[in-house]
């Protein structure tokens, strides 16, 4: 038999701080060796491959049920491409079968939803073979009644069926670690967080190694607090020696914060937020951050801003954080950190499940843990791993302590466990499902224990994500409830794909023998009922889901029946002139049957509608419709329905078409209305409109603009009329504004039409003479201050400031078109005359010349890239003549032709431009840029 541990017990939690200073440890004198139990036998299922898989099934009516029956039931896992064979009656109404090959833990689940979907199936489950339960071989397994034990133990080996811990990482912020073989595996590189060096004992400050050189105070001996701790939550199992940490797969992350005396909350609380992976100066980021930390650490007084900051900041990471109560027997609320927020206090209890005497308590608790309480027996405190050096290290050991630093190390190993089996767990959700599955002190609590004894078990199975559901869909039943016919299953969708699929047909809710496949062939036994299909889904890893079908109608025998269904239209509410209606007339038994139809129209039959559909007709408008389906077959004499009448049909839906206006609006000019495409037989009329209002008599296709039209916009409204249909009118868009005619421009005036859009622009406003008319003046000449102003206003009248100092020599400030001129110059449109003094000139009230003309719409037009042809376009031109290039441009652009005599084109270079001219170059420029 093994040695047994050194039973070294400690009346405090091995670490109390008061002051920031940790007090020392006392230890008791050692005791006898007790016996060793041996672990007791226990039932576990059988595993897969170790003994056959074997299933009891019970039926619902044994009696009753057939050794034929029972086959037909039995050969529904076939469809699993699994066959089981019954092996013996079980006695007590039931049987057993045995699958003929090793199945997975899958189609073990598969087999079992398959059989307990047949209707004469009660139940069916595994038939599990026992044997005794393989306890951990560590050497001292039977002295952790902590883990085990009915009345103070946590129930951990059945929350390790489920998880140990993998995947875990769980800070431990104490004195540091010891070398330990128990440890060594789980063990992770952790930090040396303490800064003062006569605290640290190790001669050096913060640094990468968390080894605890002792932690002796004023000459007492080393507690090796944290390789204790640590062992309670980390030990290696099933290795033939020591104990089993409540999470023996997880990994533990050793920080030391705590050395001789005690430890600063300024080195523990960076420790904290280190372990959660967070920043700390000059400490290099943690590799392996902690998703749970362990403080077994007490200090008297309220929760720091320090503390709380940091605990704060691993809790917002994912991280729990973990606080032992304290061991003053004292209320908790003056123990720190367990009084901060965000951590989970620990009290303690002992063997017998009962508040331990020098646990802290009060509101503050949040769940107690095994902490131990040597004075019912050395036995029932908490052994672990531990040193057995006096004030330095000496050779690894185990040791049996006590205190709520031992009770909080079972807690973060649980909370480890619930994580590794669900990592997605919040540290709030996981501290209040732990709280939920909490169970009751057994024995006495005074003051407050929080919600109970963790249950590693009910805690680890609750935070276990649940196992998901098929997702089921309602099946349908597609085909004739007619005996003789054949009935299939539409099962829907099942996800997530793919989902095995069982099937039992019912006769009015009851289970049809043998009917359990994808189809089913109506009988005569059938005639009356009505039929349903059941579904069942199977998928491993999923609960299974049962749909059933929707009856069937009442089955018939089409030797004994005749249908005649009545007819209905579709869209009888709503029936309307030139929308079509569908007769629905259902199936006419025993097929086949000749159908024939008449539509009628209040009553009376409507010439030439005899088609399963009909499309109202303008004589319909106010009647109501229905329809006569006319049936016959070889054992159907002629049979006659009628639908029920529609409503009154309704006018039909006329859609509008927007008209369109071509022409050019100015007084004299016509307009054409376009009406677009409307509906066959609709007749448009039209209403023209000035300013939005009807012109009295402007009724025709075209309008030829009068006086009154000036300064006004026109429009055409479109109006379509059809027999049966709503009237319905659409307006055009209007024309730009009319121009006011000029007096001296009537219609038929050669440039017309240029002077009129002139007008329309407001490129021109003309002059308006003593009588009020207005007048163009189209022969005369164009000067070049009013060229200026043509060209800035068909340019938009750009937004523009003149210079306070005249560009040119001969143009005043405040003279007429001043602005127009000063634009022109800033554009490079016209560059003036240049005299010897330097001084420029614009000669605003000369006439512009057709070469100069041709310069100025060459350069306001952005002076293009143009190549001037080597042979002048006009006879009275030279290529070496000024302004050649944009005389030549002007033709080539078709703003200007010239004049044509026989064969010969002129240009007359020096002519001055009249007014009427030069209304066509703007109109044709416009046209172009």
């Amino acid at each position: 038999m093994p040695a047994s541990p050194r039973r070294l017990l400690t009346s405090v939690t091995a670490l109390s701080i008061a002051g920031l200073l940790l007090g020392s440890l006392t230890a008791s004198p050692a005791v006898a060796q007790p016996a060793v139990p041996e672990p007791a036998p226990s039932i576990e299922p059988s595993v897969t491959g170790l003994q056959p898989d074997r299933f009891i099934v019970k039926f619902r009516d044994m009696a009753q049920t057939s050794s034929a029956d029972r086959i037909d039931t039995f050969d529904a896992t076939g469809e699993l491409g699994i066959v089981v064979e019954e092996v013996r009656p079980t006695g007590d109404g039931g049987v057993i079968v045995e699958a003929t090959e090793d199945l997975t833990v899958n189609q073990v689940s598969e087999v079992i939803a398959t059989l307990e979907a047949q209707a004469d199936v009660e139940y069916a489950e595994v038939d599990q073979f026992a044997k005794p339960a393989a306890a951990t071989n560590d050497t001292y397994s039977n002295w952790q009644w902590n883990l085990f034990e009915a009345q103070g133990g946590m129930r951990v080996p059945d929350a390790w069926k489920t998880a140990t811990g993998a995947g875990i990482t769980v800070a431990v912020i104490d004195t540091g670690s010891t070398p330990h073989s128990d440890l060594a595996r789980n063990s992770i590189p952790g930090w040396d967080f303490i800064t003062d060096t006569a605290t640290s004992v190790d001669g050096d400050g913060r640094d990468a190694d968390p080894n605890d050189p002792g932690d002796s105070c004023e000459g007492g001996p080393s507690s090796w607090h944290g390789t204790h701790v640590a062992g309670i939550i980390g030990a290696e199992a099933n290795n033939a020696k020591g104990v089993a940490g409540v999470a023996y797969n997880s990994k533990v992350q050793h920080i030391r914060a705590v050395g001789a005396c005690g430890g600063w909350s300024s080195d523990i609380a960076p420790a904290i937020i280190w372990a959660a992976g967070g920043p700390v100066a000059g400490v290099p980021t943690n590799p392996t951050p902690a998703r749970v930390i362990n403080l077994s650490l007490a200090g008297e007084g309220l929760c720091s801003t320090t503390y709380q900051n940091a605990i704060n900041y691993a809790v917002d990471r994912g991280t729990v954080v973990v606080a032992a109560a304290g061991n003053g027997s004292s209320p908790a609320m003056f123990a720190s950190p367990a009084n901060c927020q965000n951590v989970i206090a620990v009290g303690a209890t002992g063997r017998e499940g009962s508040q331990a005497p020098y646990s802290n308590y009060g509101e503050e608790i949040d769940v107690s843990a095994p902490g131990g309480d040597s004075y019912t027996g050395y036995e029932s405190a908490i052994i672990s791993t531990d040193n057995a050096g006096h004030q330095v290290q000496g050779e690894e050991m185990y040791e049996l302590k006590q205190g709520t630093s031992m009770a909080a190390p079972h807690v973060a190993g649980t909370a480890a466990l619930m994580l590794s089996a669900n990592m997605q767990l919040t540290p709030a959700q996981l501290e209040q499902t732990m709280k939920d599955t909490a169970r009751s002190l057994p024995g006495a609590c005074s003051g407050g224990c929080g919600t109970g004894i963790v249950d590693a078990a009910a805690a680890v199975v609750a935070a276990a994500p649940a196992r998901p559901d098929v997702v089921s869909a309602t099946p349908t039943v597609s085909g004739n409830s007619r005996v003789g016919s054949t009935l299939r299953a539409v099962p829907g969708t099942w996800t997530p794909a793919p989902v095995n699929l069982a099937y039992q047909w019912l006769r009015d809710g009851q289970a049809i023998s043998g009917a359990s496949a994808i189809t089913h062939v109506v009988t005569t036994a059938d005639t009356g009922k009505k039929l349903s299909v059941r579904v069942t889904g199977t998928k491993a890893g999923y609960d299974s889901a049962t749909q059933t079908s929707a009856p069937t109608a009442a089955v018939t025998d089409p030797a004994n029946d005749v249908v005649a269904p009545t007819p209905t239209i579709t869209n009888g509410d709503t029936a309307q002139v030139g929308e079509e209606l569908t007769a629905r007339v259902g199936t006419w038994l025993p097929a086949p049957v000749t159908l024939t139809y008449q539509w009628l129209r209040s009553g009376s039959a409507i010439s030439g509608a005899t088609g399963a559909t009909y499309t109202p007709v303008p004589a319909d408008l106010g009647k109501t419709l229905t329809l006569r389906v006319t049936g016959k077959s070889s054992v159907m004499p002629s049979t006659a329905r009628t639908s029920t009448a529609t409503k009154a049909v309704l006018p039909g839906a006329l859609s509008a078409v927007q008209p369109t206006v071509s022409g050019f609006a100015a007084i004299g000019y016509t307009l054409t209305a376009k009406p677009g495409t409307w509906a066959a037989g609709t007749t448009v009329t039209y209403q023209w409109l000035r300013d939005g209002a009807n012109i009295s008599g402007a009724n025709s296709v075209t309008y030829r603009l009068v006086a009154a039209d000036a300064t006004k916009r026109l429009s055409v409204k479109a109006t379509g009329t059809k027999a049966g249909y709503t009237t319905v009118s659409s307006t055009s868009a209007q024309t730009d504004t009319v121009p006011t005619p000029f007096k001296d421009v009537p219609v038929g005036t050669q440039f017309h039409r240029e002077m009129s859009w002139m007008a329309a622009e407001g490129i021109s406003t003309g002059w308006t003479e003593k009588n009020g008319t207005k007048t163009y003046r189209p022969l005369t000449t164009v000067n070049r201050d009013a060229m200026a102003a043509f060209m800035y206003r068909m340019a938009g009248s750009p937004a523009y400031t003149p210079p306070a100092k005249s560009p040119f020599a001969d143009v005043s400030t405040k003279q007429e078109f001043y602005k127009e001129m000063a634009w022109l110059a800033s554009r490079g449109i016209s560059t003036g005359w240049t005299a010897k003094n330097g001084t420029r000139t614009y000669r605003a009230l000369e006439p512009v010349n057709r070469d100069a003309m041709a310069a100025f719409m060459y350069r306001l037009a952005g002076s293009p890239q143009f190549t001037a042809p080597a042979k002048s376009p006009f006879a009275d031109i030279s290529p070496k003549q000024q302004f050649y290039k944009e005389m030549s441009w002007l033709a080539s652009t078709g703003i200007s032709t010239g004049w044509t005599s026989g064969s010969t084109k002129t240009y007359r270079a020096l002519t001055p431009v009249n007014r009427d001219a030069m209304a066509a170059f703007m109109y044709r420029f416009a046209a172009k840029f």
